[in-house]
Parts: structure tokens; C-alpha cells; sequence
């Protein structure tokens, strides 16, 4: 183990320990020769005059002389030890160490602990009673460590160790870490006194040092991998820090985003409102609720996103910065529309739904309104044909035939109908296409209508520019087409007529049907083609259709890849045009 041998922080020159410390080393060296002389003195006198032998004398004068050497080092020691505390007494070191809660300890050249305070005790768990005269400072640090130190005290370069990492032992055995600066205390002649050591635990120090590490890397880590953009900004509201989940979001570099302000990403203009109070609640709270707005990204599109901010202040109180979290919100905003859209469309369904029950009440009343004039008829007739005696006339049995003849046909145009409407809405409407001469065609429907027009005072006229127009269609189905309009605007019409005209254009052929009649009233010109919807008009006389022929009409020509309109202006008459590919 390492002793301390050199001296490089001398006591002052002239001072009154380094004079002491001088003066106690010749008294010492005088006592010793002036005692030697004496005893030599005495024994040449004795031996002169035989009382003693010279055997006797010299062992006498041995033990003399090692019991005067004995008593001059413990002199020595002594009083250097006296100096010493005197020294640390008058320097104020030992009352320092008294009320430091550093380990203050002194030692000397014999590693023997002379000074031991409080903070020591504490720190090594050795009271002063265990430790002062007694504790050899190897039991403080490990062999290694403490040879390093004495090395470095008594180096050319040595004399002081400052702020040097150490691992003390406590009196359990318990290794702890210190913080220590130590310095020799030496007089002038190059003689060391000791070695005055304050020692820190610094294991609390270093406990709170890895938690804050720890903390740290934490914070890193959470940093870095949040989802949510992390960022960072001054008082002015310019970006100073920023994760890279923020700068993903707006699709720029981290070192971008570094310097630019949030108003440079916030549409100019946009939430000037929510944005004034989100800093009210900022400079009141320290904290804000969420703030809806939008960012812009590098290809200068806005994301939608939501930002919570905390206040950070100095030790003064004052704001310096804040943090804040922001969140993409596009995914909840389209999860948010698909959730509107499927509202709506709910809502459309149920509006549906309720549309076809009502539909559905209104089938039942005008099927059953329907069905009741025909069967009424054929009843009636069936009724007075058993009735009718064998010798009736021919002309009475015709009539009544004819009456079951119309109400049969009237039934049965009514199931078709009901039919054809059921076919178009589930896709399985048949159609027997062929080359056609839709001109003759329109023609024929348009002759068979003359009659009934002239019972009524109408005319009904047909108009063909083109001649021959050829379509790839069904010719029945065309024609019932035809039919239907134009019944329709013999119903509806009272004065004036109707007209019936082809025109051919390039990819296709146009049919309108034209009359003087009442007309349509306004936002009915898609209504009238749903079915069962029927115009209640004072010109029916009562006798209000089902409401399919429209209906069927749409779905004809939809099936053959067309489509139909009308344009109507109420009180001057309606055209229905429909066209179909050439």
C-alpha cells in the first residue's frame, strides 16, 4: 500500500508551524547527543574506577540509547500530531468539517484516519470514536484505486486530485461511488503531514442521473416512434423540433419543417376564429382542448388534422414555447362521409321503402277499383244472359257479348300490364328485334286512334319528313309504346289535337307525340314515369288509370337502349319524345 512521501503544498516559510516543526526536529536531535554524551561520560568514569566492566557498560548503553531514541520519536509524533490539529483548528478546517455533509477526513503519513466529520461518518457508516487514531484508510477504497491515488498525490505533478471518481466502501461492505478532491499537507523540508480528503456520495447523484437518461431515451423513443406528429415551437410559433411522424404527415423533410411557422402551413384566411381562441385558452390555461383545422403538405394539398398544445415556461414564469401533438384526420373524415353517405342512403332506403308500401296500399285500392268496374260488368251480363228467355233476340245476346268481350279485355290488359311492369323492373323483359319500318309502323298505331279522335272532335295528324326510317327494334313493343302516349294525350286533351312525327338523325330516331291539352304541372316531369302515379285532372270524368302505361313505356324503351322525355307547359299542352339507336 502506498505511503505519502513527497511534499508539494508546503506549509508557508517563516510560519509559526513550519518554525515549530523545525525547532522540534533539533531539539530532538540535541537531546539525543547531549543524553549520549552524558551516558558515555558517565561509563568512561565508572570504568575508570572499576566499579563497572566494559560488558556491563556497553549493554547498558544500548538500552539507554534505544529508550532515548524510543522517547524522541514518540516526542515526535506527538507533538507533530498536536501542530497538526492546531493547523486544521486554526485554518478553520476542522469546524468546516463539522457542519459540511461532505465526508471531510484527514490521514497521515501512516494512513491512519486523524480527522473524521460527520458527512464521513454518514457517508462510511464509521463513527468518529471507530474511526479517528484507529481506521486505516485501506478499509475505505478498494487496494487499486486507492494506490492510483497516492500516486497521483505524490507525483512530481501531484500534490492535489481534484474532482476524481472513486469507489468507496462503506462499513457493510457496500461499494459505493464518490466524488472526492484531496491535497497533502507538507512543511518546507519535504516532509509530509497527511492528506486532507473531501469526499461527496454521489449516489443519489447518479441514480437521478440514469433516470434521467433513462427518462431521456424514453422520451427519444417515444419521440421517434409516436404515430401522432410530435413538434416543438417558440413563443412566435416557429417549429424548432419535430418527430418524423409529423413531417411525413405533410410530406416534407424534418429540416424543413425546422423554421417554418404554423401559420405558413394553415390556409390564410381559415379558422381565423377557433384559432383566436385556441391561443386565449393557451395563455389562460397553459393548455388547449382540440383544434380542428388543416395543414398543407409539400404538393400544397390540406390534410385535415386536430392539434392539442401545453405551454412551456422558464424559471420565470414566462411562456418560451409549446409543445403539440397533432393527428391526421383523413381517415376519420372519410370514415366520417362514409358514415354520412350511408345515413343518406339509409335514409333514401327507408324513404323507399316507405314509397312502396305505399305504392303497394295504393296497388291493392286501384287494382281493386279496377277490377270492380269489368267484373261488375261481366256479372251483370252473365247474370241477364241466364235470365234471358230462349226467344230473345240475337241483337240483345250481341250486346251483352259485347259488354263480357270489353271486360274481359279490360281484365286481361290489366294483368299484362301488371306483367309487362314486373318483367322490366327485374331485367327479364323479352324483346324480338328485327329491321322495321318504324314510319309505316307509327303510321298504322296513328290510323287506328282516327275514330276515336273524331267521336270526340279532335284530330290526330302524322309527320314524316325522312320516308323510310329502318330501326333494329320489337315491333309490337314500339307500338305499344305509341299507344300509350298517345292515349295518354287523348285523355288529357279537349281541344285541339295531336300530333304523332319521326325524325332521323344521325345515330338515331326520335319519336314525338304532341298535344293542346292541359298540360303538366311543374316538378311532375320525372314523377308521371313512376308507376301508379296518375295526374288527377278534371277531363278524366272519373275514370283515373292505374298509372302504368308510363311506367312501361320508360322501361320499353330503356330496353331497347333509348330514352324518353316530355316538356310540358301547363294549360298549353305536353310533348313525350323518345328516341332509339338507328
Amino acid at each position: 500500500m502506498g505511503k505519502l512521501n513527497r511534499i508539494r503544498t508546503p506549509l508557508p516559510q517563516g510560519s509559526p508551524g513550519a518554525k515549530l516543526l523545525k525547532n522540534l526536529n533539533w531539539f530532538t536531535v540535541s537531546i539525543f547527543l547531549i543524553a549520549m554524551a552524558m551516558m558515555i561520560g558517565v561509563g568512561l568514569f565508572y570504568t575508570a574506577r572499576g566499579v563497572i566492566d566494559t560488558r556491563m557498560f556497553l549493554i547498558s548503553f544500548a538500552l539507554f540509547t534505544a529508550f532515548i531514541v524510543a522517547v524522541g520519536i514518540s516526542a515526535n509524533i506527538i507533538v507533530r500530531r498536536m501542530l497538526l490539529h492546531h493547523l486544521l483548528y486554526k485554518n478553520g478546517l476542522v469546524t468546516i468539517s463539522e457542519i459540511s455533509t461532505d465526508a471531510v477526513l484527514f490521514w497521515g503519513t501512516d494512513n491512519i484516519v486523524l480527522t473524521w466529520s460527520t458527512g464521513a461518518e454518514n457517508a462510511f457508516g464509521y463513527s468518529a470514536d471507530e474511526a479517528v487514531g484507529i481506521l486505516d484508510i485501506a478499509r475505505l477504497f478498494p487496494a487499486d484505486q486507492l494506490d492510483d491515488l497516492m500516486d497521483m498525490l505524490s507525483s512530481e505533478q501531484g500534490g492535489a486530485v481534484r474532482d476524481l471518481r472513486i469507489t468507496g466502501k462503506r462499513r457493510s461492505g457496500e461499494r459505493f461511488p464518490l466524488e472526492a478532491s484531496v491535497s497533502l499537507i507538507t512543511v518546507p523540508e519535504e516532509q509530509a503531514l497527511g492528506a486532507l480528503a473531501v469526499m461527496r456520495d454521489v449516489t443519489e447523484r447518479d441514480r437521478m442521473e440514469r433516470l434521467l437518461v433513462e427518462s431521456e431515451e424514453r422520451y427519444r423513443a417515444l419521440f421517434g416512434s409516436s404515430a401522432d406528429g410530435i413538434c416543438y415551437s417558440d413563443s412566435d410559433g416557429v417549429i424548432q423540433e419535430c418527430n418524423q411522424a409529423f413531417a411525413d404527415m405533410l410530406g416534407r423533410p424534418v429540416m424543413e419543417l425546422k423554421g417554418m411557422s404554423f401559420e405558413e402551413l394553415t390556409p390564410e384566411g381559415e379558422c381565423r376564429d377557433a384559432l383566436e381562441e385556441f391561443a386565449r385558452k393557451m395563455r389562460e390555461h397553459g393548455y388547449s382542448d382540440e383544434l380542428s383545422t388543416r395543414y398543407m403538405t409539400c404538393s400544397g394539398a390540406y390534410i385535415p388534422v386536430s392539434v392539442r398544445s401545453w405551454m412551456v415556461y422558464n424559471d420565470d414564469g414566462e411562456p418560451v414555447g409549446a409543445w403539440a401533438i397533432v393527428r391526421n384526420q383523413s381517415e376519420r373524415v372519410r370514415y366520417e362521409e362514409l358514415i354520412r353517405d350511408t345515413m343518406t342512403h339509409l335514409e333514401q332506403a327507408n324513404d323507399r321503402l316507405q314509397e312502396l308500401d305505399r305504392l303497394k296500399t295504393e296497388l291493392v285500392a286501384v287494382v281493386s277499383h279496377e277490377l270492380r268496374a269489368p267484373l261488375g260488368a261481366i256479372e251483370s251480363s252473365l247474370n241477364a244472359m241466364r235470365c234471358m228467355q230462349s226467344e230473345a233476340l240475337d241483337e240483345e245476346r250481341e250486346k251483352l257479348m259485347g259488354v263480357l268481350d270489353r271486360g274481359v279485355r279490360r281484365l286481361s290488359d290489366l294483368v299484362e300490364d301488371l306483367m309487362d311492369l314486373t318483367r322490366i323492373e327485374s331485367g327479364q323483359l323479352k324483346l324480338e328485334k328485327a329491321p322495321v319500318d318504324v314510319s309505316d309502323l307509327a303510321e298504322r298505331v296513328v290510323s287506328s286512334f282516327e275514330d276515336r279522335f273524331l267521336e270526340k272532335g279532335l284530330q290526330i295528324t302524322f309527320s314524316n319528313n325522312d320516308g323510310v326510317c329502318t330501326v333494329d327494334c320489337d315491333p309490337s313493343r314500339i307500338e305499344q309504346v305509341l299507344t300509350n302516349l298517345i292515349d295518354n294525350a287523348f285523355k288529357y286533351t279537349d281541344e285541339g289535337g295531336v300530333t304523332v312525327g319521326i325524325d332521323r338523325a344521325p345515330r338515331s330516331v326520335a319519336f314525338t307525340v304532341s298535344d293542346s291539352g292541359i298540360g303538366i304541372p311543374p316538378g311532375l316531369g320525372d314523377k308521371i314515369f313512376e308507376k301508379f302515379f296518375c295526374l288527377d285532372a278534371p277531363c278524366n270524368n272519373g275514370k283515373q288509370g292505374i298509372g302504368l302505361g308510363l311506367a312501361i313505356c320508360r322501361g320499353i324503351v330503356e330496353a331497347h337502349g333509348g330514352s324518353i322525355d316530355v316538356e310540358s307547359k301547363q294549360g298549353e299542352g305536353t310533348t313525350f319524345c323518345f328516341s332509339l339507336p338507328a
